[in-house]
């Protein structure tokens, strides 16, 4: 799941979606091409800090081992 569908339970729109297109045009190309790639490099971007934080995470957590009469906390929440 993406991050901005967590944060908000939808998904992302861009501009260029959020009109649907008739007889008339919206938008130029150009300015589509243009959305388009900045979109591109923001879902590049947000993929790129998920996996960083996803190693620090993975890093800190390890397999646990534990054996007969280990006393442990359990938290639920």
């Amino acid at each position: 799941m993406a991050s901005y569908e967590a944060l908000y339970k939808r998904k992302c729109c861009t501009y260029v979606c959020w009109d649907e297109i008739r007889e008339r045009k919206l938008l130029r190309p150009e300015h589509v091409q243009i959305t388009t790639d900045k979109v591109k490099v923001i879902r590049k971007k947000i993929n790129e800090a998920r996996d960083k934080r996803k190693s620090y995470v993975d890093i800190r957590r390890g397999a646990l081992d534990f054996s007969i009469e280990d006393k442990v906390f359990l938290k639920v929440a």
